[in-house]
């Protein structure tokens, strides 16, 4: 059901932005899944300092030997398969209230060869849809493009509905 992704959890109520405890109530427990990837909880597991970057990792509840990482400092999240390949999920969707990260995206996926696929996106009325995915042996420029069309590219007439969104907690037009 599309591209995979990252998203802050709502399986306890809506977010609380301005609480910094787990849970909107702050009465949760910290190991519940707060960011489901792809639906599976990610289950919060230890911090690493490694020359002033901190990074924060994860695994899933069932745990499958990914090494999942995120990055505050970059607003990122990696995760490396036991296939060694390495898969990166950038900031999409944002609360602009609040300035906080709602959603993270696959944004570029690289196997063990370097070759690599890379994920753009388009945001409409605020929803994403893909835009492009380009793929590229390693070592080179991108040699096949598959392009999205849109109803407001190439003559093609757009659509009158507006799509409105609360299941974020927030209002997303």
């Amino acid at each position: 059901a599309g591209l995979s992704a990252i998203e802050r959890d709502r399986k306890f109520g809506v977010y609380d932005f301005s609480n910094r405890t787990c849970g909107a109530t702050g009465t949760q427990p910290c190991y519940v899944g707060k960011f489901p990837l792809d639906g599976a909880d990610l289950i919060f597991d230890s911090v690493d300092v490694i020359g002033g970057t901190t990074t924060q990792r994860y695994r899933t509840q069932t745990d499958d030997g990914r090494r999942i990482n995120y990055d505050a400092g970059t607003d990122q999240w990696t995760i490396r398969d036991r296939e060694g390949r390495l898969y990166t999920y950038s900031y999409a969707l944002v609360n602009t209230l609040i300035n906080e990260t709602y959603a993270w995206h696959i944004t570029a996926i690289q196997d063990v060869h370097g070759n690599w696929t890379s994920f753009e996106y388009y945001m409409n009325q605020g929803a994403l849809y893909p835009d492009q995915i380009k793929y590229a042996q390693a070592g080179s420029f991108p040699n096949r493009l598959l392009v999205f069309r849109r109803d407001n590219q190439g003559g093609f007439t757009i659509r009158p509905d507006r799509r409105v969104d609360y299941s974020a907690g927030f209002r997303q037009v």
